[in-house]
């Protein structure tokens, strides 16, 4: 009669209960998976420096604000103070404005 204990064989050699065989698959089980999900990790780790790359290839990073830069602007933004009450006005300002940001 066995309880989960080890078992003496004739010839002094251990014999594993059916419960330890199943710890041991087990265990060998999760360490497969642990494997795994490392290799994974390193594999997402390794095409999200990639995406990093092309996406910084594709969009510029965003221009340097300059003093030189914010003085071609503040005229646009001084008329804010004013209603703009016609629409001549209106795209002139915005004229203004898109100018100022396509100049580089």
């Amino acid at each position: 009669e066995t309880n989960g204990e080890l078992i003496f064989a004739d010839s002094n050699k251990f014999i594993e209960t059916p419960e330890e065989n199943e710890v041991d698959y087990w265990a060998h089980r999760i360490d497969n998976l642990k494997k795994e999900h490392h290799i994974i990790n390193k594999i997402i780790g390794i095409e999200y420096d990639k995406q990093i790359e092309k996406t910084n290839e594709v969009f510029e990073p965003p221009p340097v604000i300059t003093h030189e830069r914010i003085q071609k602007i503040k005229p646009c933004f001084d008329w804010r103070t004013k209603p703009l009450v016609c629409s001549n006005a209106v795209q002139a300002f915005t004229k203004c404005v898109a100018s100022c940001r396509v100049d580089k």
